[in-house]
C-alpha cells in the first residue's frame, strides 16, 4: 500500500511543483518501515520523476534518503519529533544537488538560493506529506 502513497505523491509534486512533497514522505516511510522500504520506495519515486524529465541525480539521491532516513533514525517517535529528523535528511540531500549542480557548471550562488529555497518548502510540506503517508499505512483492526 506506501506505493500508492509514493505515486500520489509524485502526482501531487508533478501537478503542483511549488509542493515537494516526495522528499519528505520517502524520509517518513524510511523512518517508520525500515531502510529497505525506504530505499524501495525512494527508487519507486526517483524513477517517476526521472521519467518526467527531472536530472538523474534524483534517481540515485531519492533511494538514498528513504535508506539513510530508515537506517539513521528508525522509529523516531512522534509527529514532530520524525519531522525535526526529517530535516538534516533533506538539508544532506541538497548540499548534494548543490555539489551535482556546481560540478555540472552552474555558479554556487544560484544553486545555493535554489537548494534553501526547495530545503525549506519541503520541510513546510512535512504535515501534507506525513497525511499522504497515511494512505500506504495498513488499518488497524479493532479487537472485540
Amino acid at each position: 500500500m506506501v506505493w500508492l502513497a509514493v505515486i500520489f505523491a509524485f502526482l501531487v509534486q508533478w501537478c503542483l511543483p511549488v509542493l515537494p512533497v516526495l522528499p519528505p514522505l520517502l524520509c517518513l516511510v524510511g523512518m517508520e518501515q525500515g531502510p529497505q522500504k525506504g530505499a524501495e520506495c525512494g527508487l519507486l519515486g526517483g524513477f517517476l520523476c526521472l521519467l518526467a524529465g527531472c536530472s538523474p541525480w534524483i534517481l540515485a539521491l531519492y533511494p538514498l534518503m528513504g535508506g539513510i532516513s530508515g537506517a539513521v533514525f528508525h522509529n523516531a517517535s512522534g509527529v514532530w519529533g520524525k519531522w525535526l529528523r526529517t530535516a538534516p535528511v533533506l538539508m544532506g540531500a541538497e548540499a548534494l544537488l548543490v555539489l551535482g549542480h556546481w560540478v555540472a557548471g552552474a555558479g554556487l550562488p544560484a544553486a545555493l538560493s535554489v537548494a534553501w529555497l526547495e530545503f525549506w518548502m519541503s520541510l513546510a510540506c512535512y504535515p501534507l506529506a506525513a497525511g499522504i503517508g497515511r494512505i500506504g499505512k495498513p488499518r488497524r483492526q479493532k479487537l472485540r
